[in-house]
């Protein structure tokens, strides 16, 4: 389950990562601190565990442990 949690995170952040340069076109770099980007991946696999753990049925979060 982890993986695919991590997996799912790392495909949310790709997806509002290209939504943010769509949104500033003029923009010709995607520089970002290395902190921020340890903070964000981090922010959004919590974000992404929280929604699965709280909309998966409960047997399969039990049984996926």
């Amino acid at each position: 389950m982890e993986e695919r949690i991590e997996n799912a995170a790392a495909a949310a952040q790709e997806a509002f990562w290209a939504s943010i340069a769509a949104a500033f076109p003029e923009v010709r770099s995607g520089d970002f601190p290395p902190d921020a980007h340890m903070a964000f991946e981090r922010a959004c696999i919590d974000a992404t565990t929280t929604w699965v753990e709280g909309n998966m049925p409960q047997q399969q979060v039990l049984d996926q442990g």
